[in-house]
């Protein structure tokens, strides 16, 4: 799949000798374009492009070897139900259509909210979980950058912050919009490529990272 070829591409370009192995008959898992019905062909991972992080591009000099991600490119989410369509699109749910003006007004609101706290977390995508028996000076060093985006997000939002981290997605969604559509296209994207249901712990930081 496509993480386990990042990381044989990252450990061979550190000089490791490295043995990739493929259970299926090509490499690529759900980065591989495949024909899903007769005419139609997908790439699974076009879902998630905006969730590839900067520093795999750097490190593997994607956009060196071709890699060009246009608005385009980015597959939007639809919820198909008999009361029509529901579509976001865009990175992180830009633009969402096929809601009521109150219900799109909402979804800015939470998008905005989930924007800022994501901002806290982001960091912790590229760095190792800190050794609590002895941290290293870096590793409290990150740590205390985290406090420090904490606290200037606001008493109000920092509060919030701490309430909602450890929630279930399905608690959030219901708690602040009202369209079921919106409400189930989320949840989806919170727990795609997870274990998780939507009323699992912690299935909430899906949506911090979507």
């Amino acid at each position: 799949g496509h993480n386990g070829l990042v990381a044989a591409a990252t450990l061979a370009k550190s000089g490791r000798k490295v043995l990739l192995l493929e259970a299926g008959k090509e490499v690529g898992g759900a980065a591989r374009t495949e024909e899903f019905a007769p005419g139609f062909r997908v790439s699974s991972v076009a879902h998630l492009l905006n969730r590839l992080h900067p520093d795999v591009v750097k490190t593997l000099e994607l956009e060196r070897h071709g890699l060009k991600i246009e608005r385009g490119d980015l597959v939007p989410s639809i919820a198909l139900s008999k009361d029509g369509p529901l579509v976001l699109h865009g990175a992180y749910g830009e633009t969402l259509t096929g809601a009521s003006p109150s219900e799109q007004s909402a979804w800015r609101d939470l998008r905005a909210q989930l924007l800022r706290y994501a901002g806290v977390l982001k960091p912790f995508l590229s760095r190792r979980p800190p050794d609590l028996a002895g941290m290293s000076l870096a590793e409290m060093t990150g740590l205390g950058q985290t406090a420090l985006a904490l606290k200037k997000l606001g008493k109000e939002d920092m509060r919030d912050f701490l309430r909602v981290l450890l929630m279930n997605v399905y608690d959030l969604l219901d708690e602040q919009l009202s369209d079921d559509r919106l409400k189930g296209l989320l949840a989806f994207d919170a727990t795609l490529g997870s274990h998780l249901g939507p009323r699992s712990p912690t299935s909430l930081l899906g949506l911090y990272y979507r």
